[in-house]
């Protein structure tokens, strides 16, 4: 059987091996040479902004000084404080589906995934490491940990959205005078965009609803002949069910949210004055969703050069010099995670359920064969 035959094959039945390099497509080529052509557009894209004063290396360099170490210092708490809150949300939805872990192990899962996500080229290393991590550490299905990922990602994500729809809302209507003309216009297109996850949530509610969920946990077993697909929408359904923990998780999601864009302005003040603490504080969450679009790895300067644009509807400079010194400080700080992981260290490990299955009445089950022991 050729390798992509046996690879879709090995999907459909559900046991596929990850370890298992025989069964792999040959898109290996393919994938490597993408993920060169992403890293010569960052190369080009900060070659470009420097080149044309988007990037200040002089203001880079002041990071290093002690004008700057208060807001350098507030930068990395509030990476640290938001990867913690990002560790209750998962700590909270888990616990939903019967597993149970510590503060500290969902902790050191979002810090090392946080340091995976910023080093790796290929702009997934943070959710790959976080697949491996949970399936190693709460010995669960790949099909159930996917679900949980992706549900997690989406409250992130709803939760950016709604900011940035309040925040880009506000400035249309009460903080017009601030914008360029064509500033305006194009907000309006972002306003739009934003208000796009509440197709998501709409789709969730009607799969709690029994004449909705029935017939499309059917549909989706025919489509995928196997129980993987159907194992994974089983996850998020769950996940969805009880309102309490929805409604914790984005609160603590937009909690999150807003302690970055605090980061973001802080050091926005201090880079370049406070006329620009407002500019940042409304296009910082619009930069956070850009970034799920993974035209660099990590959306490396994609996100500085987009935010040099969005500043100049507001008539400032200094939006790539910021949004690079963000960057700049918080991989910095993420390094930790990778030494953490370099030495080994583990923290206890408690799960629930047998064998790899969630407790009975959760309403999901072990697809055989992708477990990551």
């Amino acid at each position: 059987m050729a390798p992509e035959r046996k690879y879709v094959s090995a999907i459909r039945r559900g046991n596929m091996n990850l370890n298992d390099t025989s069964c792999k497509p040959r898109g290996k080529l393919r994938h490597y040479l993408l993920t060169g052509l992403k890293l010569c557009l960052v190369v080009g894209l900060f070659w470009y902004m420097v080149g044309t004063g988007l990037i200040s290396p002089a203001r880079l360099k002041s990071l290093f000084t002690v004008e700057l170490l208060p807001a350098v210092v507030a930068a990395v708490l509030v990476f640290i404080f938001s990867n913690v809150m990002v560790a209750v949300r998962q700590k909270i939805l888990l616990g939903t589906m019967g597993i149970r872990l510590s503060l500290a192990q969902s902790f050191y899962i979002i810090y090392v995934c946080s340091f995976f996500n910023n080093v790796l080229p290929g702009g997934t290393g943070g959710d790959v490491s976080r697949v491996y991590l949970l399936g190693k550490n709460c010995h669960g299905p790949i099909s159930n940990i996917a679900g949980f990922i992706l549900f997690d990602r989406v409250m992130g994500f709803a939760a950016l959205a709604g900011v940035s729809a309040v925040a880009v809302g506000y400035t249309l209507i009460w903080e017009a005078s601030r914008l360029q003309p064509m500033g305006s216009s194009l907000l309006y297109l972002v306003f739009l965009a934003c208000t796009a996850p509440i197709f998501f949530f709409a789709v969730l509610f009607f799969l709690r609803l029994p004449y909705f969920r029935i017939p499309a946990r059917k549909l989706l077993f025919w489509m995928s002949k196997s129980p993987w697909l159907l194992n994974f929408v089983r996850t998020i359904e769950s996940l969805s069910r009880s309102r309490d923990v929805f409604v914790w998780g984005l609160v603590i999601s937009l909690i999150s949210c807003v302690a970055q864009i605090f980061g973001v302005a802080v050091l926005a003040w201090y880079l370049f004055g406070a006329d620009t603490v407002y500019p940042a504080a409304v296009t910082t969450p619009i930069l956070m969703i850009s970034s799920v679009v993974p035209l660099t790895p990590g959306n490396i300067g994609g996100t500085e050069y987009l935010a040099s644009i969005l500043w100049n509807f507001f008539g400032v400079k200094g939006g790539a010099t910021t949004l690079a010194s963000w960057r700049l400080i918080t991989v910095s700080a993420s390094l930790f995670g990778g030494i953490l992981y370099l030495f080994k260290f583990r923290v206890g490990e408690r799960h629930s359920g047998t064998d790899g299955n969630f407790p009975a009445g959760s309403g999901l089950v072990r697809a055989p064969g992708n477990r990551v022991d």
